[in-house]
């Protein structure tokens, strides 16, 4: 079993805009997928055929991987049918072996019960792709199992508690500087200007 990581149970703020939010499931998606190759598609404006990312799990080009994602506003729910078409377009098109509807919106059993309902359907049809939901609660448990996927959607708090980690190494006869280097941030420490230019 997996051992829980040091920002276990962490509450997470979303990310602010959609941008943010693929940016973010990039390197999620290549943490979890074990891949390397994740890469928004298309540009805005153009038919992505319900997805926007796409990557390879392993780097197998046989195990292509369709992620959705959705950046809603605090409160608003997703739409049934918009998982329902989206899944459906990427299924046709793009034919992943899995698909991914990923929103900062939290869980809906309506949600949960279309992915079941798809899943079955493609079965049933020999579609060979599996449907997967990463509500923002998903996303939070993922992030606190891996601290790639917790730096990757909150990458300021991650910051933060590394720099903490680095302070706390100091007092273990370490020079802050030492250990903020020895952590991996990219922090530039330079010598305080009085304001003179």
């Amino acid at each position: 079993m997996k051992q829980r990581s040091a920002i276990s149970n962490r509450h997470i703020n979303p990310p602010r805009d959609e941008y943010e939010f693929e940016v973010a499931l990039i390197d999620v998606a290549n943490h979890i997928f074990d891949s390397t190759n994740f890469s928004r598609i298309g540009k805005r404006g153009t038919s992505q055929y319900g997805g926007d990312l796409r990557g390879y799990r392993d780097d197998d080009s046989d195990q292509k991987i369709i992620i959705q994602a959705k950046c809603r506003e605090l409160g608003k729910k997703e739409k049934v049918k918009d998982l329902k078409d989206d899944a459906e377009a990427a299924a046709s098109h793009h034919k992943p072996v899995l698909f991914v509807y990923a929103t900062t919106a939290h869980a809906q059993t309506a949600l949960e019960d279309e992915v079941e309902r798809l899943n079955a359907k493609f079965k049933r049809d020999q579609i060979n792709c599996q449907v997967r939901l990463w509500d923002w609660n998903k996303l939070q448990d993922l992030a606190d199992l891996h601290e790639a996927v917790f730096k990757a959607l909150s990458p300021e708090d991650a910051a933060s508690l590394e720099l903490a980690r680095s302070l706390e190494a100091s007092k273990d006869g370490i020079h802050p500087a030492e250990a903020i280097a020895r952590s991996h941030l990219n922090i530039r420490l330079e010598k305080p200007t009085l304001g003179l230019h």
